[in-house]
C-alpha cells in the first residue's frame, strides 16, 4: 500500500506521541499515515512502511487491514472526514464492511517537526470516540455519587490533557455537557500513568470518607450499567480486569511532598482509574477527596 510506504521516516522525530486508544497521525496534504500508536501510548510506527503496516494490523486486525489495502489498490478513498467540535480536524479509516470508528488525528507535516516537551505536544487535539468519552464521564459520576469526590479530572493516558469536571456539573445530570474548562494540571501530569504509577488488581472495595463506608468497585460499574445501559458494549464484564484501578501514595497525601500543592487545596486523597474498553481505548480519571480513602483489608493484604 503506497500510502504507507512513501513517507521518509527521517522527516520528524516523534518520541512523545501518546494515544487515547488508536491514534494515527496523517499528513494533511497527501493523507498519508505518518505514525500510529497503540492503546497504551506506545509508539508503534513513525512513517516507516513495514513497521507501520504491522502496527495497523495489530490495531485494526488483519481482515480490516486487508480491506484497507484493497481500497487503496482500487484507488478508493480510505480516509473519511469526521466533524469534531464543528471543525474538520479528524479522520477515520473507511474499511468497507470492516469499517470501524478508529479516529485519525490530522496534523500538517510541518506541525510535527522540532517539537518537544509536555507543553508542545504533537497531538494536542486528541479526540475520543463518543461512547468512550461518555463511559469515562459516567465512571466519574458514579465515583462522585458513591464516594463523594469534590472534583475529578478526565485525561488521556499520558496525563497531559486534563479536563476538570466540576463538582456542580457532576451533580447536574441534565447538563448538556459534563466537560468543564481545561485545568492547569502540570503538577498532576508529572505523576501521571506515563510516569509509571504502580498498577494492581482491582481491590474488592475501597473505604470512602463517609463514616468509613466501604464501596465495592463493582458497585461503581453497576451504577454505570444501570444508569447508562448504552455503555454496556464498552464496559468490562464483572470480574474482567479490563478496568484497572491505579493506587499509589496519592491514596493518602499525608507526609508526601509531591502532593503538597493538592494538600494546600484541601485535597486529602486521590483515586485514579483507567478505563480500558473492548474497543481498545484507554481513558484516565483522577478524583480528589477532602477526606482520606483507604483500601479494604483484603486489598491491602
Amino acid at each position: 500500500m503506497a500510502e504507507l510506504t512513501q513517507v521518509d521516516h527521517h522527516e520528524f522525530p516523534a518520541p512523545h506521541i501518546q494515544a487515547c486508544g488508536v491514534v494515527l497521525v496523517v499528513n494533511a496534504e497527501d493523507q498519508t499515515i505518518r505514525a500510529a500508536s497503540n492503546n497504551s501510548g506506545e509508539l508503534l510506527g513513525v512513517a516507516h512502511g513495514a513497521l507501520l503496516g504491522q502496527a495497523l494490523e495489530t490495531l485494526i486486525g488483519a481482515d480490516a487491514l486487508a480491506a484497507l489495502q484493497q481500497r487503496a489498490r482500487e484507488g478508493q478513498p480510505w480516509l473519511e472526514e469526521v466533524q469534531v467540535g464543528g471543525q474538520s480536524q479528524a479522520f477515520q479509516l473507511s474499511l468497507g464492511e470492516y469499517k470501524k470508528t478508529w479516529l485519525v488525528e490530522l496534523e500538517p507535516a510541518e506541525g510535527l517537526r522540532g517539537l518537544s516537551g509536555p507543553t508542545e505536544r504533537y497531538l494536542n487535539r486528541i479526540q475520543l470516540s463518543s461512547d468512550i468519552e461518555e463511559a469515562s464521564l459516567a465512571l466519574m459520576e458514579a465515583v462522585h455519587e458513591l464516594l463523594g469526590c469534590e472534583r475529578a479530572f478526565f485525561a488521556d493516558v499520558d496525563g497531559n490533557d486534563f479536563i476538570e469536571v466540576h463538582h456542580e456539573v457532576l451533580k447536574d445530570k441534565s447538563a448538556p455537557s459534563l466537560i468543564g474548562e481545561h485545568a492547569p494540571c502540570d503538577a498532576v501530569a508529572e505523576r501521571s500513568v506515563h510516569h509509571h504509577s504502580p498498577r494492581h488488581a482491582i481491590p474488592e472495595s475501597i473505604v470512602g470518607p463517609n463514616d468509613g463506608f466501604q464501596v465495592p468497585l463493582q458497585s461503581i460499574l453497576t451504577v454505570i450499567r444501570d444508569t447508562k445501559p448504552t455503555l454496556a458494549k464498552v464496559l468490562p464484564e464483572p470480574g474482567d480486569e479490563d478496568l484497572a484501578v491505579l493506587w499509589d501514595a496519592s491514596l493518602s497525601l499525608e507526609g508526601s511532598q509531591a502532593y503538597e500543592h493538592l494538600r494546600e487545596q484541601g485535597v486529602q486523597a486521590c483515586l485514579r482509574v483507567i478505563l480500558r474498553a473492548r474497543m481498545r481505548a484507554i481513558c484516565f480519571i483522577e478524583c480528589h477527596f477532602s477526606e482520606p480513602l483507604a483500601l479494604n483489608a483484603e486489598a491491602k493484604a
